[in-house]
């Protein structure tokens, strides 16, 4: 018996033509894989054209001259890449930071500052170095003692007023109760002293009061030549609050400091501390403010008053203790023309 072998036989054309059209049709059916490039490609091939890198080159000769020509580092150009450039990662750009920093001009405190628009004069706060003996501030009353009273100024600073330093009325009573009391030993007053029993600072002020105050000392118990302590000294007597002031520099919405000379029926007389031959001050029983009788004022008691207006002649000046009309902003009580600018 013998083996026969089967041959195969040859396909078709109508075979190959049935495979090409179903390769054509796998072929639409299945996505497009989409060709990504390596990142990494083999035999050292460089991803630059021959004509960028000739442009580097050229780049580099040129850096390097002008490094050596001038001594300082060349600017960066297109084709330098801080990402890829690990030196440069974690340094930081010189260039953002000379852009951020402003220059720092130094100025001495009180001197005029240089820009470019012109003078600029800087203002300095209120502090304890600042604060010299003449110095005029504005206090408001924080509390009241037995022989001082206590004012609150600017930037948390305190000062005190002692009992001697507040007016020349209240000044001239406390010395007629001391001498007094000598004479006496500490006995009752007769008939025509029988109003002056003592004095009460807390009849004379409020807490909350607005007063100028002018600064006596920054000092206290300094003797031999040593540094004393620390101790605000002011004065809220007319005399020296309202120094400087003349009765020309007078005029409707300025403030000054007056106290109470005497109290009358209407009004009470008021003393400016300019001498009394050449203007006195007047205010009416109405100009006293919300709270305030007249009955309760005390002679020697001090006020920051309101100028109102004055009389015919000048001599006298119409003034108001009312904060609420001082600070009405809709009718404007503040100070639009001045005599002189000292």
């Amino acid at each position: 018996m013998t083996s026969t072998k089967k041959r195969k036989s040859a396909p078709s054309e109508k075979d190959r033509a049935g495979k090409k059209q179903k390769l054509s049709e796998s072929a639409r059916n299945t996505p497009v894989a989409r060709k990504e490039e390596p990142a990494f490609p083999r035999g050292g091939a460089s991803v630059l054209t021959p004509l960028e890198q000739k442009q580097i080159q050229i780049q580099a000769k040129n850096d390097v001259l002008f490094e050596q020509s001038t001594g300082k580092k060349a600017p960066q150009n297109e084709y330098e890449n801080d990402e890829n450039d690990s030196d440069l990662l974690n340094k930081p750009d010189d260039t953002a930071l000379k852009l951020k920093r402003r220059p720092r001009t130094k100025s001495k405190p009180g001197h005029a500052a240089q820009t470019s628009g012109g003078k600029r004069v800087r203002v300095e706060g209120l502090s304890y170095k600042r604060l010299v003996p003449g110095s005029l501030v504005l206090g408001q009353v924080a509390q009241i003692n037995q022989y001082d009273v206590a004012l609150s100024l600017p930037n948390n600073l305190t000062g005190y007023v002692p009992i001697t330093s507040v007016s020349d009325q209240l000044s001239k009573k406390v010395e007629r109760l001391a001498e007094q009391e000598v004479e006496d030993d500490y006995t009752e007053l007769g008939d025509d002293d029988s109003h002056i029993t003592g004095v009460h600072l807390n009849t004379y002020f409020a807490v909350g009061q607005y007063l100028r105050a002018f600064v006596v000392a920054t000092e206290k118990d300094a003797s031999n030549g040593t540094k004393g302590k620390r101790h605000i000294e002011l004065s809220i007597n007319p005399r020296q609050a309202n120094s400087g002031l003349q009765p020309s520099d007078i005029i409707d919405d300025t403030m000054i400091q007056a106290s109470v000379r005497s109290v009358e029926d209407h009004g009470l007389v008021m003393e400016l501390g300019m001498g009394e031959d050449t203007v006195r001050g007047f205010m009416s029983s109405r100009e006293l403010g919300p709270n305030v009788d007249l009955p309760q004022i005390r002679e020697g008691a001090v006020y920051l008053c309101l100028v109102t207006g004055l009389s015919s002649n000048g001599n006298v000046v119409k003034l108001s203790a009312d904060t609420l009309k001082a600070g009405n902003l809709k009718k404007g009580h503040f100070l639009t023309n001045a005599p002189n600018i000292d």
